[in-house]
């Protein structure tokens, strides 16, 4: 009698247990990698907000109480390379006077930009002051302890009112 040939059974589909466990195992670091990076930012905004709301708070109650120099004082050093001390407080002191007292500041959106050195939040705020209101733009840079301001932006159409 004659021996029939022997063929191998094609596995359609499958690979070999080694390399289908070492898919499962790259796939569920990713998805871990991937979920660790949404955990960063997520807590990265949310620290952003607490922390630029009480800076906001703070700025707000210097500016009601006129202290404008303590703001400048304890702004960013690249704020006060950029922004000379006289202007600024010509500045604040427009803004008391135009708008008033302000009275809150509700938080619209807020962003971040990291480099190698330094963390910066950007937060719009929607501000309602005694004599109007306003859309206040703040870049805050994250140290240790906080926040300082970075850069400040106001427009109201108090500004521009004959």
């Amino acid at each position: 009698m004659t021996e029939l040939p022997s063929f191998a059974v094609p596995r359609f589909g499958y690979a070999d247990p080694d390399k289908r466990s070492l898919w499962k195992w790259l796939l569920g670091g990713g998805i871990v990698f991937a979920i660790f990076l949404m955990w960063q930012c997520g807590s990265l905004l949310n620290q952003g907000r607490s922390l630029s709301n009480s800076a906001v708070d703070e700025f707000h109650a210097r500016l009601n109480q006129g202290d404008y120099d303590a703001i400048y004082s304890i702004a960013d050093d690249d704020f006060r390379r950029a922004t000379n001390h006289v202007d600024f407080v010509k500045l604040m002191e427009t803004v008391h006077t135009k708008l008033g007292e302000a009275v809150s500041a509700n938080l619209q959106n807020i962003s971040f930009n990291s480099t190698a050195s330094r963390t910066f939040f950007t937060a719009h705020y929607n501000s309602s002051f005694l004599q109007g209101s306003a859309l206040e733009t703040f870049i805050w840079s994250k140290t240790r302890n906080g926040v300082r301001l970075y850069r400040y932006h106001i427009q109201s159409d108090v500004f521009t009112a004959k």
